[in-house]
């Protein structure tokens, strides 16, 4: 059976749902020395991979790459670099391409409140989640949850009750962890 891309690819992805970015960047090299052409999803699933390993610095080298070889770098995978470089703590760089995005949707924004809640940027936090709504997209539990986190690690207790009533008037159930937050602010 000759070896594909189509091939290639499925390893890739068996790579990102276990977190092996390393067989991942190897089998990358690999098609590059046998000539297997590569193409975004061959990255996009490595830097899913790194994603999953908290690994900035391999994610960050192939978003180099694709844009190198002019190559489409879809949100979704603009998204897991953020959460590579959350896992890595490497916040300010998440918070960087996020402020590049052309486009956003929900999973980017809650990605960047989860940085600003990594770099204590609570005032940041609370302006993403403004804008998510002045943007029209929903505001998950998740995104609240973050802007909570921040609040209560600093203990904003004030502010803490103001979000949770932004939950309440937008009709957003809080979760076991919400409530965990506050009671700690």
């Amino acid at each position: 059976i000759p070896i594909s891309t189509a091939i290639c690819n499925s390893y890739l992805w068996a790579c990102d749902k276990t977190g092996n970015y390393i067989k991942a960047v190897e089998l990358l090299h690999l098609m590059e020395k046998q000539n297997i052409p590569r193409d975004e999803a061959s990255y996009a699933a490595t830097i899913m991979a790194c994603k999953e390993a908290g690994n900035s610095e391999v994610a960050l080298h192939i978003l180099n790459v694709m844009n190198n070889e002019n190559m489409n770098v879809n949100l979704i995978t603009m998204t897991a670099i953020m959460w590579a470089c959350i896992k890595d703590n490497q916040y300010h760089k998440a918070l960087e391409l996020f402020n590049k995005l052309h486009e956003r949707d929900e999973h980017s924004y809650n990605a960047a409140i989860w940085a600003c809640e990594k770099a204590g940027k609570w005032e940041d936090a609370i302006e993403l989640l403004r804008l998510m709504k002045y943007d029209g997209f929903s505001r998950p539990t998740q995104a609240f949850d973050g802007v909570i986190s921040i609040l209560s690690k600093l203990n904003k207790w004030e502010n803490v009750l103001e979000v949770m009533k932004w939950m309440d008037h937008d009709k957003i159930p809080k979760s076991i962890f919400t409530y965990k937050l506050a009671i700690d602010a």
